[in-house]
């Protein structure tokens, strides 16, 4: 009975060695670059702001703490800062493809990328127009952690400002 125990163990501990590549991968970087991060982002999480959507996977503290604040605020069913989709700044219409992402600024603790794309409506194609949005990243770990989402930026209207100034008190 020893013998068969002991070979049951090997086989567990090698089962469960074999799964760590997995789980390691599974919890990492959502990409390798600023760029890679904003693309993964908005084609895999694009609604990270609804009600327990977002994961700081991808999300800053800063920003998954707004957030939290913001979905406890809506748990009775309120509308509270969050009003309009934060990539178009709008309450209808959508960014069509193509998408292109371009980073504008980089450090070891910081990331500036430029998503632009077509914002408009499928089926009404004479209002679509360009646009831009500024989507700010830090790393996780100064020169080596992920990189992850900060802020969203149209013109001079910052996302994150948007969540902090909100009047959760008043509510």
């Amino acid at each position: 009975m020893t013998r068969h125990f002991a070979a049951s163990c090997r086989l567990v501990a090698f089962a469960l060695f074999s799964l760590l590549p997995v789980a390691s991968q599974a919890g990492g970087c959502v990409a390798k670059d600023p760029a890679g991060t904003v693309q993964w982002v908005f084609e895999h999480a694009s609604q990270f702001y609804v009600h327990n959507e977002g994961s700081p996977r991808y999300l800053s503290p800063e920003l998954y703490k707004l957030l939290k604040r913001d979905w406890k605020c809506q748990e009775p069913g309120e509308l509270c800062a969050i009003e309009a989709d934060p990539w178009t700044n709008a309450q209808d219409g959508s960014l069509l493809k193509p998408v292109t992402y371009r980073i504008t600024a980089e450090t070891a603790q910081s990331a500036s990328v430029e998503l632009s794309a077509v914002f408009g409506w499928e089926d009404q194609p004479q209002e679509n127009k360009p646009t831009t949005v500024t989507l700010n990243l830090v790393r996780a770990d100064a020169k080596k952690g992920c990189w992850l989402l900060d802020d969203i930026r149209h013109d001079k209207d910052s996302f994150k400002r948007q969540l902090s100034a909100y009047g959760y008190e008043a509510q």
